[in-house]
């Protein structure tokens, strides 16, 4: 009837939607990545954000992985872990941090965690968990950027064109979830990520260009 055939096209709008959402964040921080190897700096950048944003997608990933959702649902959250790897070692080498012993023994101990809880090591109760304090990672991944962008009247070599990838992708994720997932927590989290990042967006319009003359 009308009613499967609405259902059926709500579904499919879904997975369309998820499959762009993937194939977007295929480049969603590679503008990021080139700025910083272009200007060589990592200014303005706030480690502690795309560190936390680590934690965040890799939580995601075990999260959705165990509970057995369609890999169209997260899939993106695995392609952009992969680019905040080579964000974050950016950053760390240009701050020659990298090969520091801290660093090596943190990257080795995250694979080995990551490693337990794909595999099904970790409980699935404590994967369940992290996942529903993920809204408190995402919240405080986001932070210290709109703080350092507050204190500096400037966006720094922050990519507006990520941040708003970013944004676009937490809306169709809020979707996407209703459609194929319905778990609160996960909505949550996407939802709260849509606020931030328009936060931020904010302030890159705010910051960005001239200042402009206060009109009495």
């Amino acid at each position: 009837g009308m009613e499967a055939e609405g259902l059926d096209v709500a579904a499919l709008a879904s997975q369309v939607l998820s499959y762009a959402i993937i194939t977007g964040s295929l480049a969603l921080k590679v503008p990021q990545i080139l700025k910083v190897m272009k200007s060589g700096s990592a200014e303005g950048l706030a480690l502690s954000m795309f560190l936390l944003e680590v934690l965040t997608f890799s939580v995601s990933m075990c999260y959705h992985a165990r509970m057995g959702y369609p890999f169209f649902t997260y899939g993106e959250g695995v392609f952009i872990l992969a680019q905040l790897y080579v964000l974050v070692y950016l950053i760390l080498t240009i701050r020659k941090q990298f090969w520091k012993p801290l660093t090596m023994v943190s990257v080795v101990v995250y694979a080995l965690i990551v490693g337990a809880a794909l595999t099904g090591m970790v409980p699935m109760n404590v994967i369940a968990f992290l996942q529903s304090i993920n809204v408190l990672f995402t919240i405080a991944s986001r932070l210290p950027q709109i703080i350092e962008n507050h204190k500096n009247s400037s966006t720094g070599q922050l990519s507006g064109l990520m941040i708003f990838l970013n944004f676009g992708g937490a809306l169709a994720r809020i979707l996407t979830t209703l459609q194929d997932v319905g778990d609160v927590i996960i909505l949550l989290g996407y939802s709260t990520s849509a606020f931030l990042c328009f936060v931020l967006l904010v302030q890159i319009v705010l910051y960005s260009g001239k200042p402009k003359k206060k009109s009495q």
